[in-house]
């Protein structure tokens, strides 16, 4: 089965919001469990943050047509919910830092985007 481009864009957003909520409530998809080393504040930081920039960057790539701002909100909102969700999970916890991480993480994604595909039209243009 050969699959057109669009489908393709789609299911891989598709399989990054999956792993985003697996990774999200699962208690076993903790940066410890997977590196064998102690919690530490500042890596768990800075994986909701990274996750978030990369998840941010990869989802403006797959749908270009959407603002880069947009496509950060709505995830910051998932974010913002699955952290609430956490609440509900045993082994997993709510954590107003981890929403202050994923928030950096979108908000930083979406400004390099804006700032990449700026660049490109200016480049574009000039023809240079």
């Amino acid at each position: 089965m050969k699959l057109n481009p669009v489908t393709k864009k789609v299911l891989f957003a598709v399989v990054l919001v999956v792993a985003t909520i697996l990774l999200s409530v699962l208690p076993e998809a903790k940066i410890e469990n997977i590196t064998h080393t102690s919690y530490n504040y500042y890596t768990d930081l800075a994986q909701h943050s990274s996750w978030y920039l990369a998840l941010t960057m990869l989802t403006c790539w797959i749908f270009p047509e959407y603002a880069p701002w947009k496509i950060g909100l709505i995830l910051f909102g998932l974010s913002l919910g699955l952290e609430i969700g956490q609440h509900f999970f045993p082994k997993r916890s709510f954590s107003i830092h981890d929403i202050f991480a994923n928030f950096s993480g979108t908000a930083l994604g979406s400004l390099l985007v804006t700032v990449f595909r700026a660049r490109r039209r200016r480049t574009a243009v000039s023809g240079s």
